[in-house]
C-alpha cells in the first residue's frame, strides 16, 4: 500500500513546481517557468517509475508513454510554434497532478495500516 506520506510529498513538489511554470506567462521570466517545466516534468516521470516498480501501480504506464511522445514532439513542434510548444506538455503536468491528488483522496480514505501509524 502507498504510504499517506509519499504522497502528500508527491503532491507537494508538484504543487510548488506547477505554481512556479506560471512564470510561462511573463516575458521577463519566460526561461524560469521552462525550467520549472523541465522539472516538473522530470519530477512527474520519476514518480511515475516509482510508483510502477515499487508499488505495482501499473495505471501510471499509459502516462509515461504519452509523455515520451509528447516530449520528443515538442522538440520539432518548438520549430514550428516556437515557445508554444510547451502548453500540451504543462497541460499533461496539470493532469497528472490531478490524478496525483485524486490518489491522495482514495489512499486518506483507506484505513491506515499498523506501520503508519504515528504514536
Amino acid at each position: 500500500m502507498i504510504s499517506q506520506k509519499r504522497m502528500n510529498i508527491d503532491a507537494l513538489g508538484q504543487f510548488i513546481l506547477l505554481l512556479s511554470s506560471i512564470f510561462l506567462l511573463f516575458p521577463s521570466f519566460h526561461t524560469l517557468g521552462i525550467v520549472a517545466v523541465i522539472i516538473l516534468s522530470a519530477w512527474q516521470i520519476m514518480s511515475a517509475v516509482h510508483l510502477i516498480l515499487v508499488y505495482k501501480y501499473f495505471q501510471k504506464i499509459n502516462f509515461l508513454k504519452i509523455f515520451i511522445v509528447l516530449i520528443v514532439s515538442s522538440f520539432i513542434w518548438m520549430k514550428w510554434v516556437g515557445d508554444w510548444a510547451f502548453i500540451p506538455v504543462v497541460v499533461l503536468c496539470i493532469w497528472y497532478f490531478y490524478q496525483t491528488i485524486k490518489d491522495v483522496i482514495i489512499i486518506k480514505r483507506k484505513p491506515i495500516s499498523f506501520w503508519n501509524m504515528k504514536f
